[in-house]
């Protein structure tokens, strides 16, 4: 069945009660919503988010953490890194973007950051990846590669997939972290913290497996585009930089 504008409730109950037959004998049946279809009135609650956006946050994380190993979320997050890139003339070569793969960046940095103990791997993840797989930071904990960085940026919201809010909105996730076992454990609420936690970070060899939760505004630039690069060039690019 077509869901569209045009579609009523009854409209929905009369299918599925038509399709009884075949939900009794085990099989399948689909309901294709169009976009734009469904509509909501009410106002999502959202958390207080900082004042630094995602993509400045971004910005500062890849100028500071130069030269290390970079792996970024699905979404917004890796478009935002990739125009970075771009913006000052950089090559793509160190960063995997983790494209359609919500919440499985931290797993895909963790095993990095044990095949590559002499390299700094920085990760840079999002609340509702974080929320998604959870049970990573427990892994990551038990494994604890003193060379990962992992940054959650939280802006209480899904901004990849329609901006709907996430449970993170009035959690902690660097307490979170803190629970789970991650050796060293911050949180950057606005970019001058940041900068000077990213420093800090920089200048030093890294102690721990490290986590720093960083608070952002929602949203994104409306003219942000996608990777030019497809998938397969990501990878190959990624690989022959890592065998450097």
């Amino acid at each position: 069945m077509i869901v569209d504008g045009n579609t009523t409730a009854d409209d929905v109950k009369m299918f599925l009660k038509s399709k009884e037959g075949a939900f009794a004998e085990g099989k399948s049946v689909a309901l294709v919503v169009k976009k734009g279809a469904l509509t909501y009135d009410g106002k999502p609650a959202y958390f207080s988010a900082g004042t630094m956006s995602r993509e400045r946050a971004i910005e500062l994380i890849a100028d500071k953490m130069d030269g290390s190993v970079f792996v970024s979320t699905t979404g917004k997050a890796s478009r935002e890194l990739f125009e970075i890139r771009e913006k000052h003339g950089k090559s793509h070569k160190t960063d995997f973007l983790t494209v359609g793969s919500m919440g499985h960046a931290s797993s895909i940095a963790l095993q990095l950051a044990t095949e590559l103990p002499e390299r700094r791997v920085v990760l840079i993840d999002g609340d509702g990846a974080v929320v998604m797989h959870m049970g990573s930071l427990l892994v990551a904990a038990e494994t604890a590669p003193k060379n990962l960085i992992h940054f959650a940026i939280n802006n209480g919201v899904h901004d990849s997939v329609g901006g709907m809010p996430t449970p993170a909105k009035q959690k902690s996730l660097s307490d979170i972290a803190a629970a789970c076992g991650y050796g060293r454990v911050f949180k950057a609420e606005n970019e001058d913290e940041l900068s000077k936690l990213l420093d800090k970070l920089s200048a030093e060899d890294s102690e721990a497996l490290t986590f720093v939760e960083v608070i952002t505004t929602r949203g994104a630039r409306k003219d942000l585009g996608r990777p030019t690069l497809t998938a397969k060039e990501n990878i190959d690019n990624f690989t022959a930089f890592l065998r450097e």
